[in-house]
Formats: C-alpha cells, sequence, structure tokens
C-alpha cells in the first residue's frame, strides 16, 4: 500500500486561503478543494462517495475508481479510492475554508434555534477563537445538539483544537458552552431546551387529605362527607 499524504489544507492554498496560481500546487489545491466540498458536512464515520477520479496506477494502467471520503472522529477527513482501496490523503485544518459546507447554513430549518440572535452567536464564536478552536459555531451547534453531555462536546473540541489552550481561555469557554448546551433544543426533552424543562419545574400534585381531616374547601364538614364525594 502506498503512503499516505496528510496534508494541512492551508499549506495548499496562497495566502488569501484560495487556490494558489504555482501550477506546483494548483492541480493538487483543487482537489483537495474539491474533496473538502464532499466531505465538510459528513460527521465522524460518515463516509461519502465523490467524483474525483484515482490517479493511482494498477500494473501500468490507470485506476478507474473514484474517491471515497471518510470523516475521522478529530474532524480530519480521508480520501481513499473505492476500486484500488489506496489512500490518497489525510486532510486537516480545514475547516473555514471557502469548500467548508457545513459551518454557515444559517437558514437550515432542521437544525439547532439559539442562536436566534446574533449577541448570542457572536459570545460563542469568540469562545472558539479563544481557544483557537477551528470549528465554526454552527457546526459545533450541530455536534451539541446530538451530543449525550457537555463533556462529550468539550473532547470533541479538544481533539480538532492543534494547541492546548490556556485554562483561563478553557474556563471561559466552558461557561459560554454551559450558556448554550442550556438553550439548545432537545429531541429527548420533546423540542425543549434544558433551561426550559428546569423553568417549567416538575408536577407536584399535592396528598389528598385524610378522610376524617377538616375540608380544604373551608366549609368546616369532615372531607369523607364533603368534597371527596
Amino acid at each position: 500500500m502506498s503512503e499516505t499524504n496528510v496534508v494541512n489544507a492551508l499549506d495548499w492554498l496562497d495566502e488569501e486561503g484560495w487556490i494558489p496560481a504555482d501550477p506546483a500546487l494548483r492541480g493538487r489545491a483543487i482537489r483537495m478543494a474539491q474533496a473538502i466540498e464532499y466531505a465538510s458536512t459528513l460527521e465522524p464515520d460518515e463516509y461519502r462517495g465523490t467524483m474525483i477520479p484515482c490517479q493511482r496506477q494498477t500494473d501500468g494502467q490507470p485506476c478507474l475508481g473514484f474517491l471515497i471520503v471518510t470523516m475521522m472522529d478529530n474532524y480530519d477527513f480521508v480520501a481513499h479510492c473505492d476500486e484500488c482501496n489506496e489512500e490518497e490523503f489525510v486532510i486537516t485544518n480545514w475547516q473555514g475554508t471557502a469548500w467548508d459546507e457545513g459551518g454557515d447554513d444559517e437558514d437550515d430549518d432542521d437544525g439547532p434555534s439559539v442562536f436566534a440572535t446574533e449577541e448570542v452567536q457572536a459570545r460563542f464564536e469568540a469562545a472558539l477563537e479563544a481557544i483557537a478552536c477551528p470549528l465554526s459555531a454552527n457546526r459545533l451547534l450541530g455536534i451539541m445538539s446530538s451530543a449525550e453531555s457537555p463533556a462529550v462536546v468539550m473532547e470533541k473540541i479538544m481533539n480538532v483544537t492543534p494547541d492546548p489552550p490556556s485554562q483561563k481561555a478553557v474556563d471561559k469557554f466552558i461557561a459560554v458552552l454551559m450558556d448554550t448546551w442550556n438553550n439548545v433544543r432537545r429531541p429527548e426533552l420533546g423540542g425543549k431546551t434544558p433551561a426550559e424543562m428546569r423553568s417549567s419545574g416538575p408536577i407536584v400534585k399535592a396528598a389528598s387529605p385524610g378522610r376524617n381531616a377538616p375540608c380544604p374547601c373551608g366549609s368546616g364538614k369532615k372531607y369523607k362527607r364533603c368534597c371527596a364525594n
């Protein structure tokens, strides 16, 4: 099996984050950009077929297969051929590039609605930037909507954050994360947010008085001879 090329997406782009004019990189960058478009909306362990042809050769003949992109747990993705099964490249640091389709769909009716205000979104974007996390706020919110707990979300964030952030930055991020978590509508809560569930509180049914106790209606009769009937 050939050696897999691990590529930081920014290394194949120009200073403005676009396809470079340099012919030595241009073809590879276009190929990478096409793969990012296919992969960017995937979640870990999901994969998608593409129309990107394989460039390998087998026994001197060009491979007739096409690439399949698979998202990894750390949100890097691998592209391999469905015919020769060779891995062509692993792409890292692709989030936020011009071909990232997963983080900017503000009109997605199926997603959580916590970003009803620009103020809330700005807080979350600032918190992500402070810890140098490459995920967009909307992409992370999609992860939050299906995660079992804030700890699971935090683990995913740390997996894709290149350098360990300071404890101060982490503490500030956790505060924003918890505030956001409490306002994400969740299917298991009937479409309500954790905050809404807490504010509604449990329904407490008052205990019935004993049958020989005074009736709570104030009639002066015993309960069994009044409202119990």
